[in-house]
């Protein structure tokens, strides 16, 4: 694909311009003073800074450093077994909550029982009102 080099492209029909064998920055930097329109898949590579409306799909994973992430609106899936949401965190079955540098304590369920597991020290409960029930009462 061969490279065109100019300051200005206007339309002949007052439009939009078009580049049917494609626009090639090599060098420098592209500055777009207007809106963008992707219609297809952008492709990109070394990003420090994203600013999305929608949906992004990271193909390596995503790494935040230095801030948080923050879902306004939905729910997020982590691989194969993690949802979160504002209302719940769901974990598959086998799947364990761990706590603890050394994961000292776990709560799963094995499809079968509920399991808070503690390793190291007391398990302690407590609470102004603590009551233990059977799960109809």
């Amino acid at each position: 694909m061969s490279s065109i080099n100019v300051t200005n492209i206007k339309s002949r029909q007052g439009g939009a311009p078009t580049f049917p064998q494609g626009l090639n920055v090599s060098a420098g930097v592209a500055t777009f003073a207007g809106n963008v329109s992707i219609a297809g898949t952008l492709t990109y590579d070394d990003v420090t800074n994203i600013d999305s409306v929608g949906m992004v799909t990271a193909q390596g994973g995503i790494n935040v450093s230095g801030g948080n992430v923050k879902v306004n609106a939905g729910i997020v899936t982590v691989g194969a077994g993690l949802t979160l949401s504002s209302d719940f965190i769901h974990l598959g079955d086998n799947k364990k909550i761990q706590l603890g540098i050394a994961s000292d304590l776990t709560i799963h369920h094995n499809a079968t029982n509920s399991v808070i597991n503690n390793t190291t020290g007391q398990l302690r409960v407590a609470g102004d009102d603590l009551r233990l029930m059977n799960k109809d009462e």
